[in-house]
């Protein structure tokens, strides 16, 4: 009986082992992804809070030749490629900024535009006689991510969005095991953002990359 508790004992103490690396593994593979996703979630929200600032700063109904330059080389010194629009309209014309779902003064978050993901962020103010509109766009493309993945140390495998339900429909329940599951493992991790659809207005998951921690050399 001693032997037989002894044996069983040492069976469960080897399942929870196994387990217990498993449950690890997971948590620092997926990390490695949620380093890059809260890094973008961090960039969204300093879109928004840029967007409103620089809207402040233009005083009137003054026209945007005098802002543009600025609020560009601004934008370009944190992300070269990203796009800004200073516009000055009579009252009540449309900023051309707004979707058939969203027409309201502000937005900022990542949205899914015919296929493109980028992070879109503008916000238009009403004043007498005119209405001011700031419209930053970052295009969440190869350039983008190398640069996020690099500051975290991790290299990235794929940069080909594509949506979430595409994605594990081509992985397979086996590909996502060894993902996640299997220690070891060099099979990528996705990173998964909520994008909006700029046609629809719906929320979307979207694999943006798939990430792994870079190997020192390459």
């Amino acid at each position: 009986m001693l032997f037989i508790f002894a044996f069983f004992s040492v069976i469960s103490m080897i399942l929870v082992a196994c387990f217990a690396v498993a449950v690890l593994n997971v948590v620092i593979r997926r990390e490695t992804a949620y380093v890059i996703e809260e890094r973008i979630k961090v960039i969204v929200d300093g879109r928004k809070e840029l967007t409103g600032s620089l809207v402040d700063r233009v005083s009137g109904c003054q026209g945007p030749a005098s802002y543009s330059r600025k609020f560009t080389d601004y934008l370009d010194a944190a992300w070269p490629e990203s796009q800004s629009l200073v516009s000055v309209l009579p009252k009540g014309a449309t900023h051309g900024v707004s979707s058939t779902w969203h027409n309201t003064s502000s937005f900022a978050g990542i949205v899914a535009d015919r296929g493109s993901l980028e992070i879109r962020s503008f916000r238009s103010v009403e004043r007498e006689g005119c209405s001011v509109t700031i419209l930053v766009r970052n295009p969440v493309d190869a350039s983008f991510l190398e640069q996020l993945s690099r500051a975290a140390g991790l290299q990235i495998s794929s940069s080909k969005p594509v949506l979430l339900g595409p994605y594990r429909a081509a992985e397979g329940i086996r590909g996502e095991i060894e993902a996640n599951f299997i220690p070891g493992s060099r099979r990528p991790v996705p990173v998964v953002v909520i994008a909006r659809n700029w046609q629809t207005g719906q929320l979307e998951d979207w694999v943006v990359c798939q990430v792994r921690l870079a190997i020192r050399g390459q």
